[in-house]
């Protein structure tokens, strides 16, 4: 039997429309995963790449990412079919597998580029999928700014499937209709691909680790968890923050310096010293989130406040010690001279 069928891929950067007449056998309900022998699941290979990850924000635990998984899988249906030479003649109802990243922010957007046949005699088929937008990114703050994070994107799968041109979705909580498997031995293909320079402000890369978990239980989801291990650089909270405040503590050493006679001037400059070392606090506080426990930052900038408001406490004792001596000196030489 003959049909015709319309595709429209739509993304971001393009529109493509196809309208093609192509034959294959409507009585097949092609958005039923392929069958397999003796009912096994399906073997799903994937590969994945990051084209982007930038604006990694500390304060909202979130990144944008736009992260891309290429699925691989043999659908034997089509396999050698007379009616079948290529992409454009593929059933608009074919089955294809899905995942959701389940960490996803609310703007991060689901893209499925492609659908195409790589080989016609094996019936290999491709799916790329790529998640555009934020991820939800929690942090370990305890050490900042020398701190770590270990950036996780997770994609579960109750066996999601979608077909070609989007028109039927779902999963299947009740059969292993298929399991992923990543491209580790391929030697035509690497497992991952980063899509740019691999440069990121504040961060960097040091490497990557992958781990597919599929349960024994069919209701329970295939997880994929794919981390990106970063390490932060300090350089700009060394220069912005620490120097400053290494050189107001050592600044207000030198109040003690002044006059003793001058208590004006002595006070002016810890106080002033004091102020300036409340303001680098406010600061460090818009880098980092409202958290309960202290980082490695807020202990020095309170070390810091501390020492600068030792100074200026110091320094009023001992002008009371001094008033009060000089209290006591001359009311001794009053009694003592007025007994004479």
């Amino acid at each position: 039997a003959k049909g015709l069928f319309f595709f429209s891929m739509n993304n971001k950067r393009a529109s493509l429309d196809f309208s093609v007449t192509s034959t294959f056998d409507l009585d097949i309900n092609y958005w039923n995963p392929p069958p397999t022998r003796d009912d096994i699941p399906l073997r799903v290979d994937f590969r994945c790449a990051c084209f982007k990850l930038n604006n990694i924000s500390t304060v909202d635990f979130s990144v944008k990412i736009k992260f891309v998984i290429v699925f691989e899988w043999n659908d034997k249906r089509l396999a050698d079919h007379d009616g079948i030479t290529s992409t454009n003649d593929l059933p608009r109802d074919l089955w294809g597998p899905d995942v959701i990243l389940e960490n996803a922010e609310n703007d991060c957007e689901v893209i499925y580029d492609s659908f195409s046949l790589l080989d016609r005699l094996t019936g290999r088929l491709k799916r790329t999928v790529t998640f555009h937008g934020s991820v939800y990114n929690p942090m370990d703050l305890k050490d900042f700014p020398f701190d770590s994070d270990e950036l996780e994107m997770k994609f579960i799968s109750i066996c999601n499937w979608r077909v070609l041109d989007g028109s039927r979705y779902g999963n299947d909580v009740c059969n292993r209709t298929y399991t992923l498997h990543p491209m580790l031995r391929r030697k035509d293909v690497q497992f991952f691909v980063l899509g740019w320079g691999g440069k990121i402000p504040e961060f960097q890369i040091l490497g990557w680790s992958q781990k597919v978990t599929t349960p024994d239980d069919c209701s329970q989801p295939i997880c994929f968890k794919f981390d990106l291990h970063l390490v932060r650089k300090a350089n700009f909270y060394y220069l912005k923050v620490l120097l400053p405040l290494w050189l107001l503590v050592i600044t207000s050493v030198a109040a003690f310096g002044i006059e003793n006679d001058d208590l004006g001037g002595r006070l002016e400059v810890l106080f002033t010293l004091l102020l300036s070392t409340i303001a680098f606090l406010y600061i460090v506080q818009e880098s980092i989130p409202k958290i309960n426990h202290l980082t490695v930052i807020d202990k020095v900038v309170l070390a810091s406040l501390t020492t600068v408001s030792f100074c200026s406490t110091l320094y009023m004792l001992l002008l009371q010690i001094r008033y009060l001596l000089h209290l006591f000196l001359n009311s001794w030489h009053f009694l003592f001279f007025s007994h004479l």
